[in-house]
Formats: C-alpha cells, sequence, structure tokens
C-alpha cells in the first residue's frame, strides 16, 4: 500500500507541474525548530528531545486536487499530511475524499539525522507502521471558528477504522495568530491493539500479554504564530492528548497523556 500513496504523491506533483498558473495554488515552507515531548509511549521522547526538528514542506492545489502538509492550527496534535480531492466546495463548508496519516510508527529503533535512536523500553517489540486512512473529510470555516469531522479505514496497517473531530478558534492579538485547538479521535479495536497489544512473541517480565478494545483521545493545545518579515514566521506551541484506559492499560505505555511543545521557524517561499 506504499506504493499507492507514492502513486498518489505522484499524481498530484505531476498535476501542479502541468498546471496553469490560474488553476495552480502552491505555498512551499522550510524551517526548523526544537520539540520536547514527555512522550505515552515509553521512551519515545528520546527521538525528538534534544535534536533539531527540520522540515521541507509544500502545500498544493490544482483544480479540486490538494496536499496539505502544513496546518498551523492543529499544532503538533492529530496533525498529518493529507492528500484530497474536493467533492464538493460552498460558501463556508466543504466535502472531500481524503488519504491521511493518523498515527505514527511505534518502533524500538529509529532513524534521525544519520544516526540511530535505541529506546531500551521497547526492545523485542515489532515495529507498529505508521497507516494511511482513507475516507472522507467534513469542514467549515466561518470567520476565526474552523470545524472539521473526517473518518475512514486504514489501506495500509492494521486495517481498522478511525474518526476525528476537531474544533479551532482563532484569536488576532496584536501581531500574534493564535489558535486554540480541541479535538477527538476514535479508534476501533483492531487500530488499538495493532500498535498498544502486546503479542505473544513480545512478552517478557516487565512486559505481559496484553489485548487492546477500541479507545479514544482527547487534544487540547495552543499554537502561535508571529510574522518576523515577508517570509519568516515565528512558531510555537503546545498540545496535550489524554488516552482513554484501554491505551493507558498498556505494557507500552506510561502515564494517562502525551505533552508536546515546540518552538521554532519558518521560511515561506
Amino acid at each position: 500500500m506504499r506504493m499507492l500513496k507514492v502513486a498518489l504523491l505522484s499524481f498530484s506533483c505531476s498535476q501542479a507541474v502541468l498546471a496553469a498558473e490560474n488553476t495552480l495554488q502552491a505555498s512551499l515552507y522550510a524551517g526548523g525548530g526544537l520539540v520536547l515531548q514527555h512522550a505515552f509511549v515509553k521512551g519515545q521522547g528520546q527521538v525528538v528531545n534534544g535534536k533539531p526538528l527540520l522540515f521541507l514542506l509544500a502545500d498544493v492545489e490544482y483544480k479540486d486536487f490538494f496536499l496539505e502538509s502544513s496546518d498551523r492550527r492543529r499544532g503538533f496534535g492529530f496533525s498529518r499530511d493529507t492528500l484530497g480531492y474536493r467533492l464538493w466546495q460552498g460558501e463556508y463548508d466543504s466535502l472531500a475524499l481524503i488519504g491521511s496519516n493518523v498515527n505514527g510508527s511505534i518502533a524500538a529503533e529509529h532513524e534521525r539525522f544519520f544516526d540511530k535512536v535505541t529506546i531500551p523500553e521497547l526492545a523485542g517489540i515489532q515495529t507498529r507502521e505508521a497507516d494511511f486512512m482513507f475516507g472522507l473529510r467534513w469542514q467549515r470555516v466561518v470567520e476565526q471558528h474552523y470545524f472539521s469531522i473526517d473518518g475512514g479505514k486504514d489501506i495500509d496497517s492494521h486495517y481498522g477504522y478511525q474518526a476525528r473531530a476537531f474544533y479551532s478558534y482563532r484569536q488576532t492579538l496584536r501581531n500574534w495568530d493564535l489558535y486554540y485547538n480541541f479535538g477527538v479521535l476514535f479508534s476501533t479495536a483492531k487500530v488499538v491493539d495493532y500498535y498498544f497489544g502486546v503479542r505473544p512473541a513480545e512478552v517478557n517480565h516487565h512486559r505481559p500479554l496484553y489485548k487492546a478494545g477500541s479507545g479514544y483521545q482527547l487534544q487540547a493545545g495552543l499554537a502561535a504564530v508571529y510574522p518576523l518579515s515577508e517570509h519568516w514566521l515565528f512558531e510555537s506551541g503546545i498540545s496535550v492528548v489524554g488516552f482513554s484506559r484501554t491505551y493507558r492499560d498498556s505494557p507500552l505505555t506510561r502515564g494517562a497523556t502525551d505533552q508536546i511543545a515546540y518552538v521554532g521557524g519558518r521560511y515561506v517561499f
């Protein structure tokens, strides 16, 4: 299925290259920063803590096709790349067919800037691959209010169903844009067990067998953006994600929340 994602991305890019200027809207971003995470998954904060975050992102829209890789409203909670095709567009509302990455990978080893990060607490587990949800998304934007609801089925890793609802309020304070974010994500048992269950081959004296049921996540966050110049933006934010008991009971997790704070800059080409 990863070939499908590559094909979809290649199709979007090829369409953008062939499009005339009056049908193509594109933004390219480059930047970096620092992230501090108190991770819900044991040891996973080691992957980002104390290491520079670098990124190159693009938002592209051609006719009714789009690629979204940047969303300042969402911050670090529930924020993933999205490919889509807009089925309907109204004055305030839209309905789109989307493919998006909802859950990131969980693994004992990670590659980061040509260096390998090993997480001792996850030693011996099979890698949980990132997913790719294919489904529908409804959005509504009215002045400073943003709403979205989406749901679908993963076609890459666990093949479970997920549904999300998200609300963001934008406040302008002098030159600052502040985004107050709230969201909920529901996942079926197949999803939660794929990422947080413990298989027989993974059991040890610190990690008992565990089979998870369906569960939900709740997100609250604040993102702040300040324009430094015509092309440069300063960004920062915090996000807290709380997990239901089926997540918290997993031997792969600790505590009840995932907490992330970040600060950085972005250059808009």
